[in-house]
């Protein structure tokens, strides 16, 4: 019901007041929805909840939009902000270093707004996302990391009397500050990018952990992004999935990651004969085409 009231707002609606109440009321139902389902753990630090995992500009669009939520039970302040992440090839990010002369970042060729907000319990926002300065802009990827920030206020929590009845204690109450980042990713030019499976290894370390480790290798000028599926074919011809991880991406400039997937459903399964199959394919927003496929023969 959520997602087709969410689908109405984008194909159905010509007038822009109604498509922004529309969509503002199935982010906040969605929000109490998501709270219902997992209780009151912060959803992606601090309560706040995106629509959107990655923001991928290609082709003609020059405008952009991003939906985020306050799904807790108080106002929060949510700050946005560029920033440069790495991926090593273990696929951990880290911060780049500010010395690092890459030019191929995209925050000087973004504008974004509102950068600042005050949302109140369950209240939605949409920020918006233009090109700008694009003319010079080489073929290629240019990428940074949108990060939003929950800024809490120090709030007094409290007067307590002293030993002195003419002073007064007053304790603060800090709340921790959370963020999360999302990629903005913007792609000039012909995609060429290619993957490759590589290195494929069968490994069982005790009777409820095997795993299958591999090496995911990019080559091109953008980078990739999708989900991996391992499935066991036995000798004559029956297919089980064993294993899936969704969201996997190798970023730009890194061309090789290397990975572990855990594999579940093994029960039964004689990995002696037979073989594994792994795919990795575009997610279904994306079209959900194979990217890449390779074959481990079991012995």
């Amino acid at each position: 019901m959520l997602l087709n009231l969410y689908s109405m707002c984008i194909v159905g609606y010509k007038s822009e007041t109604l498509f922004r109440v529309c969509r503002m009321v199935a982010l906040v139902l969605f929000g109490f929805l998501f709270k219902s389902l997992v209780g009151t753990v912060a959803f992606a630090q601090g309560n706040l909840m995106l629509m959107q995992k990655r923001i991928v500009f290609e082709g003609p669009s020059r405008i952009a939009k991003v939906d985020y939520a306050n799904i807790g039970e108080d106002s929060a302040r949510y700050t946005v902000t560029l920033i440069h992440l790495h991926m090593k090839e273990n696929g951990a990010i880290e911060a780049i270093n500010n010395k690092d002369t890459n030019n191929w970042y995209a925050d000087k060729y973004v504008r974004i707004f509102p950068r600042s907000i005050v949302l109140g319990p369950h209240e939605a926002q949409t920020m918006k996302i233009q090109l700008i300065n694009t003319p010079d802009m080489l073929p290629g990827e240019y990428r940074s990391h949108l990060y939003f920030r929950a800024v809490p206020d120090e709030v007094l929590s409290g007067r307590a009397k002293s030993k002195d009845s003419s002073k007064v204690a007053v304790s603060v109450n800090i709340k921790p500050v959370f963020g999360m980042s999302i990629p903005l990713i913007i792609r000039v030019g012909k995609d060429s990018t290619t993957v490759k499976l590589t290195n494929l290894v069968y490994e069982k370390i005790s009777d409820t952990l095997q795993q299958l480790k591999f090496r995911l290798n990019r080559s091109g000028k953008f980078s990739v992004f999708g989900d991996l599926k391992a499935t066991y074919v036995s000798s004559n011809g029956k297919v089980k999935e064993i294993g899936k991880a969704s969201g996997v991406a190798v970023y730009t400039p890194g061309t090789i990651r290397t990975c572990i997937l855990p594999l579940k459903e093994t029960r039964g399964i004689d990995f002696h004969k037979g073989k594994i199959r792994l795919i990795y394919e575009k997610q279904n927003e994306d079209g959900g085409t194979v990217m890449a496929e390779e074959e481990l023969v079991l012995n």
